[in-house]
Order: structure tokens, then sequence, then C-alpha cells
């Protein structure tokens, strides 16, 4: 009985101690792109470069088009000025990714909610992947803190 009392102990003081999967995962992704390492203006730039990074496959990145939908009152040309060193091609027009034989994704990036140095934004590729992701704001910079499970598909 000891023993188990022990065990139990040493197994509350592990799971109190530990960090959540989402630090551990973050702590052990790269540095960003020195090209991108500037602060970012909003959680919708911050969000946009997290869903390009993770949502859209390296080969659309490189040699396609993504077509960044915003639905908000983000200006759609700043988003894209944060965006370019990450994508060969970036386009605010739906129909461009539409009407192309070669790879192409439609991100879809939803208007931001922000309380305080906190924000969440909806994030996804039409046809992909997605989720919602939730940002603070440290040192004038808004990084993404968490993203929820992916989606199944965006319409």
């Amino acid at each position: 009985m000891k023993h188990l009392v022990l065990c139990l102990a040493a197994l509350g003081i592990g799971c109190a101690t530990s960090k959540p999967v989402e630090v551990r995962a973050a702590a052990a992704r790269p540095a960003p792109h020195p090209a991108i390492a500037s602060p970012t203006r909003s959680p919708v730039e911050a969000a946009a470069e997290f869903a390009l990074r993770t949502y859209v496959d390296e080969s659309t990145r490189a040699h396609g088009v993504v077509c960044v939908e915003l639905d908000g009152d983000e200006d759609p040309g700043k988003v894209l000025e944060h965006l370019a060193p990450l994508a060969g091609y970036l386009s605010v027009d739906r129909s461009t990714c539409l009407d192309r034989d070669g790879p192409s994704a439609i991100l879809s990036i939803g208007r931001s909610q922000v309380a305080g140095a906190r924000a969440r934004v909806d994030v996804g590729v039409v046809l992909g992947s997605g989720g919602m992701l939730e940002l603070e704001l440290r040192e004038d910079t808004w990084l993404v803190v968490r993203a929820t499970s992916p989606w199944l598909s965006l319409r």
C-alpha cells in the first residue's frame, strides 16, 4: 500500500509540472525564417503566415498560386506584402485559383477576435485542413500559441 501511495504522489507531481503538448511542440519547431522575423502588425497577418506555412504544402507555395481570402476589415495589400516571402505567387482573387490547371490553394483567413493581448482567428484551406488559432501579443509581435485540431473541409 505504501508503494501505491508513493507512485500516485510521483505521478501527480509529474502531471502538475509537465508542459502541455502545444508548448512542447512549439519548443521543438525551428526558428522562423529571418526574412519574415519582422514584428507582425496584426493577429490576422500572424494567423495568415501560420496557416500558409502549416496548411498549404510547400510545392504549392513554391510553384503554384495561393489565393488569400480575408473575412474582415484587414487590408489585403498589407497581408499579401507580409506573406510575399513565403509563396511564389499570391492573389486576392479566388477565381485565379479556380481557373488554373497547375497547383493552387485557396487560403481562408477569418475575422480576428481580439481581447486585450489575446486573439482568435479561424484559418484554413478550402477543401483542405485548417483550425482555430489562439494568438498572444508579446513584445509588439502577435504569436500563435495554440492551434486546434484541423478541420476537414472548408467551403
